[in-house]
């Protein structure tokens, strides 16, 4: 298994799943005083929103991601920290998963 984790002086760390609480990411060796880019992070989100394209899922999510550790709330810039950002799932049935994964077959 390949893991979770990317990476030598900057490293990203993915963790859940689809079905679970919440995914989401550590990133280690960000330094401090960068301006977290909570914009271009939302605007990614937003292309897996459903009804986008027959390859995103039928799940009704809202895709907001919470940033739980390495930024200042106040000044929006990294603290040098680990960054921790979640996305908590709310819509975890597997069946919404079916027509997507059928849909896989015939590409």
């Amino acid at each position: 298994m390949a893991g979770s984790s990317f990476g030598k002086r900057f490293v990203v760390t993915t963790f859940g799943e689809s079905h679970g609480g919440a995914v989401g990411v550590v990133i280690d060796g960000c330094p401090a005083g960068h301006p977290f880019p909570s914009l271009a992070i939302t605007a990614q989100l937003q292309r897996r929103r459903p009804g986008q394209s027959r390859l995103t899922s039928s799940r009704a999510e809202a895709d907001a991601f919470e940033v739980l550790s390495g930024v200042d709330p106040t000044t929006g810039k990294t603290l040098g920290t680990a960054l921790a950002l979640a996305v908590r799932n709310k819509d975890t049935k597997s069946h919404h998963y079916e027509e997507l994964a059928l849909s896989l077959i015939h590409i």
